[in-house]
Order: structure tokens, then sequence, then C-alpha cells
């Protein structure tokens, strides 16, 4: 259950949309806005050197999703529209820029006013990226590497160009445009080219061709008619720009995390879950985030952590939370008949812890939630409402989706079927639907179906008023269910039905917010085991495979396969299944977990196992009594919440203070 919040609606296709951007600063963007005005009007050499080499090089374009990186006032844009490509987004820093852009390309590409290193874009979506230009504008090049790395699909291309750093540099060349009589500079960051390749070759691209091409005489032409043949005569043999075609390997590794952890090392001696019903003792190589090998080998890399009598799980993945609201205490005195009604109640009744409890920063907030996560054993969160740049924190404690369409519920926005358009419609559109027991909630499903909002990608949260007429609608459309049991209890006092849960194709398992919920995820798992009878097996799919398929995750999230992303999570082995194990474990049995490979959560008998150098920056938490290592800035994260709750702090109903209270 969570407050909704609003946003901006996002802009019809060939007009731009604003996105928060922190890649240059407010007086470069405004700079760059400056340059809009002219640069289409004034000759380019530069420009028309790259389009004469780069257009032979490029694969073809038809039918492929091509991304255009720093697209400026839509050059690429438009030769990739007549090339016919199916889908073409542009990215720009600068407002200005992308407006002009809107009236080259019209309905031919989906604009967008964002972040290179923090893109609004799914994973694993383009064909083709392109990055006319612009690098030498970036700072920080590797975080841009690493965007354009995830939303690339394996196998994908990405092409580089701009000017020639050594050629620049020998000839002292400055960037910049002129606007009326004032001559206006650009900044510019210096990188030579082996720095890029280095660079690029370590965030895992493979380069395939280094361009490094001369004036011809179409360029030469321009010089001239610009008065400018002293640039021809310095440039006698000398690159005045430089093309580097890279690609992404069709399997690999992704890109590396920036800490200075060792990235490769072997977890050995513990028994490894492959399915709900089968583990197995191997040993799990972990090299740059990724499991690259599952053996029964002793073989040992650079670290070999001993998990002997453990039982290694694939991160869990919780399909519904708000984690804006980790702190709250459980409010309502239900039965409620419908969530708006509850929503109304808490208002009145705890108006006054309500607004103490939004006292606490909104970014202090959201650590909590994710803490609450992962002290689970959750590697993946959904959190229904808008992606947050705290998230994007390569410190944040858990992975959180970001690429997803959202509304609240159809009693609190107006604008759904505007909602379920925007964005991506290969990504899902999350909604709370039917939570009551009210003729209203009964309908509520039907009325989405006839705004035409309801798809492969919409996943209906909660759903407690819907019914097997529903149940055969939602699998017709291929919609997806997330139900949050001891929600739907504690507001309602109206128990789901087992049978209509089983009966939806594709259905994941959430928490909700502890405003409502019984805890956290594995409190989930055993309310629903124990007052609802569902299997230890069903539940198990529930918050890994199924929710996987639900959220759309594509990097492996939910197995320990081979080439999946690393998310594990270590427990005491009782000799048990792995569906029984983790039905049977609340927080205290859970003494590992790693996060892409990276140690987020330790066990204070594991933590003295480790190496040291996988162990820096984690901190001492105790919950209830059962201390924990976690990687993150506890000690601040309990001093801003005292300031404003006192002295007890909980999450998920159970009191957290730090280190060793």
């Amino acid at each position: 259950m969570g407050t909704p919040v609003h946003r901006v609606a996002k802009a019809q296709a060939g007009e731009p949309v604003a996105v928060s951007d922190s890649l240059a600063t407010s007086e470069t963007r405004l700079q760059f806005d400056g340059w809009s005005a002219v640069y289409d009007e004034q000759p380019n050499p530069m420009l028309a050197l790259e389009t004469r080499i780069l257009k032979p090089l490029l694969p073809s374009i038809r039918g492929c999703s091509v991304l255009d990186l720093g697209c400026g006032t839509g050059r690429w844009s438009a030769v990739l529209a007549a090339r016919e490509a199916s889908a073409i987004v542009g990215i720009d820093s600068s407002a200005q820029m992308l407006s002009r852009a809107a009236i080259h390309v019209g309905c031919s590409a989906y604009l967008l006013l964002a972040d290179a290193t923090a893109m609004p874009l799914r994973s694993h979506r383009f064909d083709i990226a392109i990055g006319s230009f612009m690098v030498s504008h970036v700072q920080n090049l590797e975080k841009v590497l690493i965007e354009v790395w995830r939303v690339l699909r394996p196998g994908a291309e990405f092409f580089i160009s701009d000017i020639h750093p050594e050629t620049s540099n020998l000839l002292q060349w400055k960037r910049g445009f002129i606007s009326g009589a004032r001559e206006v500079s650009l900044p510019t960051v210096s990188r030579s080219i082996t720095e890029l390749e280095t660079e690029t070759r370590r965030c895992g691209f493979e380069i395939s061709a280094r361009i490094e091409p001369l004036f011809g005489t179409p360029e030469r032409e321009i010089l001239r008619r610009a008065g400018k043949a002293d640039v021809i005569r310095s440039c006698s043999g000398r690159p005045p720009i430089y093309i580097l075609r890279l690609r992404k390997p069709a399997i690999a590794a992704p890109v590396v995390r920036t800490s200075k952890l060792r990235d490769s090392f072997r977890l050995s001696g513990g028994d490894v879950a492959f399915s709900s019903n089968v583990a197995r003792p191997c040993s799990v190589s972990i090299s740059r985030g990724r499991i690259q090998q599952i053996t029964h080998s002793s073989s040992r890399l650079r670290a070999d952590i001993d998990l002997s009598g453990y039982l290694l799980l694939p991160g869990l993945i919780n399909a519904h939370d708000h984690l804006d609201f980790a702190l709250f205490p459980r409010m309502g005195n239900g039965p409620y008949s419908s969530a708006s009604e509850w929503a109304k109640d808490i208002h009145n009744q705890f108006a006054d812890e309500i607004a103490t409890q939004r006292k606490v920063p909104r970014s202090v907030r959201l650590w909590w939630g994710a803490i609450r996560n992962l002290l689970a054993g959750v590697t993946t969160v959904c959190h229904h409402n808008p992606y947050e740049p705290d998230f994007s924190d390569p410190e944040f404690p858990v992975r959180v989706l970001r690429d997803y369409r959202w509304a609240h519920s159809l009693f609190f926005e107006e604008d759904v079927f505007e909602r379920f358009q925007s964005g991506s419609p290969d990504t899902p559109f999350i909604i709370h639907l039917g939570e009551g027991t009210t003729s209203r909630c009964r309908r509520e499903l039907a009325l989405l179906s006839s705004l035409g909002a309801l798809n492969s990608s919409t996943v209906v949260v909660h759903g407690l008023a819907l019914d097997q007429r529903d149940a055969s609608l939602l699998n017709y459309r291929r919609a997806a269910l997330i139900w949050c049991p001891s929600s739907a209890d504690f507001l309602f006092r109206y128990p789901q039905d087992a049978d209509f849960i089983r009966s939806i194709q594709r259905v994941a398992l959430g928490t909700d917010s502890p405003l409502t919920a019984n805890g956290d995820l594995l409190d989930e798992l055993n309310f629903a085991h124990q007052r609802m009878g569902f299997s230890a097996p069903e539940l198990f799919r529930n918050v890994t495979l199924f929710s996987s398929d639900v959220l759309k995750l594509s990097d492996g999230e939910g197995s320990l396969l081979e080439g999946a992303i690393a998310d594990l999570v270590a427990i005491r082995n009782r000799g048990l299944s792995p569906a029984e194990s983790l039905i049977r474990s609340s927080f205290r049995e859970v003494e590992l977990v790693l996060l892409g490979g990276r140690i987020q959560l330790l066990s204070t008998t594991l933590h003295d196992r480790m190496p040291r150098e996988l162990t820096s920056k984690l901190e001492a938490v105790e919950i209830e009594g059962t201390v924990r290592w976690v990687r993150a800035p506890m000690q601040r994260l309990l001093d801003e919440a005292h300031k404003i709750l006192g002295p007890t702090v909980s999450i998920a109903g159970k009191r957290v203070c730090h280190g060793y209270c």
C-alpha cells in the first residue's frame, strides 16, 4: 500500500521528454542551448567527414532499434529514420538541441532530455548505438559506457566519433561556435585514443575497428569557402577526427564495478540450489559480477570462500514494495472495504504519526526500505512509484527495477491510459487494482480492459476483488498478478483464495510496505504457507523465476546458472530441499547476500572467514539481537532516523541499532 505520487506525463514521439540531468553543468547546458541556434546553419567539415566515413560503416539499420547518444539537432536520427530503423531514441542534455531535433525528425524518433549516465531506458533494448562528437564533452566516461553497455543487446555495435585528440592538442584547436559577433568556447575533456580504447575494453567492449580519416575533397572545399586554407595546410597528413567501432560480445560479463573490491573469487563447499527441489554440492566461480562456472572442481581462483554447511539460493525478488515507507509502523483498524477507505482512515487517525515519519529525509527512508529487503535475502525489488536517483547509486543495497511504467490505481489516477502508453511497450505496466471487496473494486479489471490497458505487459497488484472470470481474462491477455497476502489479511480480513491465485498463469509475490505488511519477504512466505496452504515449491517459484518473468527481468535474476548475474543468498543447510529451507527461514538464517558478485550482507560467522578486501565498507547492525554486517552507512542512517523518531527505530516491526547494542 502506498500513497500515490504524481509525475509529469511523457510527451508524444518526436517531442523532447524532460528527465533529470546531472551530466552537464547548468552553464554548459546553456552554452549548448545557444549552439543549437546556429548548429545546422554553419558548414562543418568535421561533421561532413564523419558522415562520409561513418555512413558506409553502419550495418543494415532496417528493423533495428537504435540509440542516438548526444543526438543534438537530430542529424543522425534523421539518417537512421531514412534507413528504416524500427525504433530510434535520441538523448541529449540540451533542451534547445532537442527542440530543433523534434522539427527535423518529427515522429520518427523518441527524444529524451536525459543524463547519459542514468538513462531511463530498458536494459538490452538496442541493436546499435551512435555517440557522435559527444565523448569529449563527457566528464565521467566510465558511467556513460556502463549505461550504454546496459541498454545494448548482446552482439550490438556502438560507434563513437569525435575530434582527434592528438591532432587537436598539437594544433591547439578550440571547441566552440560563432553567435552573432561573439565567439563561444565549449568545455571539453581531453583523452588520448589509447585511453579511450583502454576504457572501452575495461568496460567489456570489443574494438572492431579504429578509423582515423584525413580530410578529402568535399571537406577541403568547405574549408576553402570558409576562408580557412590554413587549416587544410596544418592538417596535411593528420587525421582531424577518429571513429571507433565497438561491439558488445554476444556472450559477455557485465561491466566491472567501480569499487576496488576483488572481482573474481570462488564460493566452495556449499550446496547449490538449481530448482525448488534440487540442490547439489558445487563450487561457484564468480567474475566481474556474473556466475562464470558451477562445478564440482576444487581448483582455486584468486580467493576461495568456504561455505561448507551452507545452502546457496538465488537472490530473492520482491515484486511489490514501497521502499519509502520502511520505517512506518502498521497503521489501520480494519477490516476495510477498499484501499481508499483505509487511506482516508489512517490520515484521520494517524495524522501526527504520518507527519512525523515524513520528516525523515526521503533518501534516508528509501535506504531503510532497501535494508529491510536485504536482511531477508532480497536482491531485486520493484518499487511501485517513480524511479529515484538514489537507486542508481552503485552503493545502494539492493537492485531496484528501473524499466517499468506505472500508475497508482484507477481510483487515484485520471490518466491511466496515458501512463500505460508512456515508455517502452515491452516493459511492465504496474497498477494497484481490485484492492478491496466493493462492487467498484470488482469492476476494475473490466474497466482497465475497456481503457485498452490490459495486455501481456500489464501487472495487476493485489487483485483481491477478482474472480475466476477475471482470472480467465488475465490469462487470455497474458497479464500478470502480484499478490501480497499479509497486507490483504490486515486490511480486509478477507483471505485471498489460493485456488484463484493458482489459476493465474503469470503470478508473483510481494510484501507491500510495512504500513500493512506482516514484516519482510520471508515473513510473507511463511504467512502464505501457514495461513493459506501454499506449498514450498509454489512459493519458491513466486519469489524467483515467476517474479523474474512478471517483471520482465533479463539478466538471469532468480536463478543460479552459468552466465547469470551473481545474485546469491546463503543460509544454513538443514538437509531439506531449497524450497522447504526457504519457507522455514527468517532474516536470522540469511548469512550471506551477494548482489552482482559483491558482498552486501554477512553474518558475524562468515564475516570472520572473508578476505578483508571483500568486506570493506560493511558496517555492523543489530536487528532484534542478531548482528549482521551490511554494505550501508548504518550509523548515519540511524542518526538521521533517531533525530526524528527518537531512541527506537524499527523496520518491518523489528528494532534495529548500530553495531552491538
